[in-house]
């Protein structure tokens, strides 16, 4: 705000759009959070170059995913997972991705 006292209040006023709502901020304000089911490689720009190697989405991705449970579960079963993703999901395992990162 630029103004000071009774003119404060209008120019309030004009930055909300009428009957509009004014926009979240502070601590309220949720955050769009990745999750293990958002992973598909049919969207995936780098999806031929990783085959076989680490996952460009999950890597970039990882603050995000550690908080999905699914994605843990993920880590800890590996071995017997049959999708795309094994590489890099071992590669964490192995890492001890879940040990630096504990439960949330």
């Amino acid at each position: 705000m630029f103004t000071d006292g009774k003119s404060q209040f209008y120019e309030g006023l004009m930055q909300v759009p009428p009957h509009g709502k004014p926009r979240p901020s502070g601590i309220g304000k949720k955050k769009f959070r990745y999750k293990y089911a958002d992973v598909s490689c049919d969207y995936c720009l780098h999806a031929k170059q990783c085959k076989g190697k680490k996952c460009f989405f999950i890597m970039d991705n990882l603050d995000d995913l550690r908080r999905d449970r699914v994605f843990r579960n993920a880590i800890e079963n590996a071995d017997t997972c049959d999708n795309k993703h094994k590489a890099t999901l071992t590669y964490l395992r192995d890492a001890g991705y879940l040990k630096a990162n504990p439960n949330y």
